[in-house]
């Protein structure tokens, strides 16, 4: 998983608080991809799909009036 933060808009700042300082430090200086499941494992992001899957149940956060979840 390639995952572009930019430096000086918050991107790393919320990396460190989300997988820890180390981990970030790794990403950040090495540039290297990780995989999807360590990231997971992590607490990076909540869900990990199989490649060619979609993950059909939207985050709450964004259904609302303007969008809604439909059947």
């Amino acid at each position: 998983m390639v995952l572009g933060v930019g430096t000086g808009i918050g991107g790393t700042s919320r990396l460190v608080r989300l997988i820890g300082r180390t981990v970030t430090a790794e990403m950040v200086l090495d540039g290297c991809p990780m995989s999807a499941q360590r990231i997971y494992d992590l607490g990076g992001i909540n869900h990990v799909v199989g490649a060619g899957e979609v993950l059909l149940t939207p985050h709450p956060r964004f259904v609302t009036r303007e969008f809604p979840l439909r059947a």
